[in-house]
């Protein structure tokens, strides 16, 4: 196992978002420890990272004078610091773009060099099932890069799955484009959704209190629901020409849950795109006036 440590190199505060110092004096402040700013290598001993990019390459005294010059750089990862001194007593140190968790399949063992990469939240292996961790230095935080079959934060959900996308309840009324919107919780790519009910009903009857439903107008087979996208572009359900209602095998309007049917191109989707819930006349426009009621719900999405 290689060898590592932590050391402290001062410049460049938690952000590592400044860009090239704007004199030699500051330069000059930073390399001789002047500087404020600070942040956390880790050393790895006799390893090297074969970048695709190099940002540049100097001759220093040592590896925390080749980390200064790493946290100069706005775009600096990382660095290679170079074991043999030449005649002057000084070290190779290629600063570099990338860490290893980038770039895993050219970081390799080195006799003649040290690696040193600034610490990273992607240390400790948070993404599952061999996906890949990619730091966001600029909001300190990391993205996962899933492989096939596999969504979430973390990577943490294989598919195809339903997965709950609404973080409130959903609540859509029958007239006065009183709509209810969501926001997709995870991106990938869906073929269905669910609404499951929780509270109220809706009617395009308001005068005759038995014909409220949970989404349509009176209890029948007749369904009057539909789904969105943010420029009221209708997704769910997927009919070319929908007229006041629509029905689905085996859902009536108190149905506890309407499930639409599968898409047959998949729709991919991007975490926080807002989807909406409407009643149809309500969208429509159409014969709004007596309607009346609130439907409440959560969401479902199958991703695939």
């Amino acid at each position: 196992m290689a060898s590592r440590r932590y050391f402290y190199a001062t410049f460049c505060c938690l952000i590592l978002l400044g860009s090239w110092c704007a004199s030699e004096e500051e330069l000059d402040n930073v390399l001789d420890g002047k500087s404020s700013r600070s942040a956390n290598f880790i050393e790895i001993h006799h390893h090297f990272l074969r970048s695709p990019e190099i940002l540049l390459v100097k001759t220093v005294r040592d590896s925390l004078q080749c980390a200064q010059h790493c946290l100069v750089i706005k775009k600096c990862r990382s660095f290679n610091f170079g074991l043999e001194a030449d005649n002057n007593g000084k070290h190779l140190c290629q600063l570099l773009p990338w860490n290893k968790f980038q770039h895993s399949g050219r970081y390799e063992p080195s006799s003649a060099f040290h690696h040193y990469r600034i610490a990273s939240v992607c240390e400790n292996d948070p993404c599952q099932y061999g996906s890949k961790c990619i730091a966001e230095h600029r909001i300190m935080g990391y993205e996962c890069q899933c492989p096939p079959q596999q969504i979430g934060d973390i990577c943490q959900f294989k598919v195809p799955l339903w997965l709950k996308v609404n973080t409130r309840e959903v609540c859509f009324g029958a007239r006065n484009d009183s709509f209810g919107s969501f926001r997709m919780q995870f991106s990938g790519k869906i073929t269905s959704m669910r609404l499951v009910h929780l509270s109220g009903n809706v009617t395009c009857y308001s005068t005759q209190p038995n014909d409220y439903s949970y989404w349509g107008c009176k209890r029948n087979d007749r369904l009057r629901t539909i789904v969105t996208d943010s420029r009221n572009s209708r997704v769910f359900p997927s009919q070319t020409n929908l007229p006041r209602f629509y029905q689905l095998h085996g859902i009536k309007s108190y149905s506890e849950k309407l499930t639409f049917y599968n898409l047959t191109i998949p729709l991919k989707v991007g975490i926080h795109q807002e989807f909406r819930v409407w009643y149809i006349e309500d969208f429509r426009n159409d014969s709004e006036s007596d309607n009346d009621g609130k439907t409440c719900a959560d969401v479902y999405a199958l991703y695939v």
